[in-house]
Order: structure tokens, then C-alpha cells, then sequence
């Protein structure tokens, strides 16, 4: 299983990784089985990773909506109501309602997508990606 890996299969490694950034060494290795019938060890997958100054890193989500004009504008209004109730609680203290809640979310952590993935070195990754609801 010591195989070398040739021009063509770095270059379908690298375009997979740009395609899907998120994909795993597993994941590119089938691939290259599925496309080439090709037996290559994790280890070599990853070196040829390294050598192109791919790394693993967190990856940003983009949601597709936040580039929507209709939802800019509604999140600006959002932003002006939050300070001018900020303004008003701790500034004037003229707006206070009583059942103010606080949740504290700090160690909450459900991981529902993967949060790593890919990208050359000194840029960042990100993904587009559909708001769950």
C-alpha cells in the first residue's frame, strides 16, 4: 500500500478541498479510491495537504440570508432598538420591565454541523450554508 501519489491525484485532492472544505482525510481517501481505484494511507493524504499549505482550521458560517438587502435592513433595525433600550435601561433608566430573564449560555455547546474544515494558510475559511431553523 506504499503508493505515490502523481500530479493528477494532488491536483483532485486540492479541487475537492476547495470544493468542500469540511470533507475529512477518510472522505478525500474514498474518493480518490472511487475516482482512481487508487490505496493511499491517511498519512500520505495529509502530508500532500501540508506540502500545499492547506490547514485545518475553524471554519466561519456564512448564512446565505445575512446577504439578502431585505435582511441587512431588518437586522439594522434590530441593532437601533437593542441600544436604544440599552440606552434607555442603563443610561436614563426610564425603561426597566420586570421580567427580564437572563440566560446564561456559556458552557452550552451542541455541535449539529461540522465547525472545522480546510483552507490555505492565512486565509480564513468559511462556508455558505442555510439557516437551520
Amino acid at each position: 500500500m506504499n503508493t505515490k501519489l502523481l500530479d493528477i491525484h494532488k491536483t483532485k485532492i486540492h479541487g475537492h478541498i476547495e470544493e468542500n472544505p469540511i470533507l475529512t482525510l477518510n472522505e478525500i481517501k474514498h474518493k480518490l479510491i472511487e475516482e482512481f481505484n487508487l490505496l493511499v494511507l491517511h498519512r500520505t493524504i495529509y502530508r500532500e495537504i501540508i506540502s500545499i499549505n492547506i490547514t485545518y482550521k475553524l471554519l466561519g458560517f456564512i448564512h446565505q440570508e445575512r446577504k439578502d438587502r431585505v435582511y441587512i435592513d431588518e437586522r439594522f433595525r434590530y441593532a437601533q432598538q437593542y441600544f436604544e433600550r440599552y440606552f434607555q435601561i442603563f443610561f436614563l433608566n426610564t425603561f426597566l420591565p420586570a421580567n427580564i430573564i437572563y440566560i446564561d449560555e456559556n458552557w452550552f455547546n451542541v455541535h449539529r454541523r461540522r465547525s472545522y474544515g480546510r483552507s490555505t494558510t492565512l486565509e480564513l475559511s468559511s462556508k455558505n450554508c442555510v439557516a437551520e431553523i
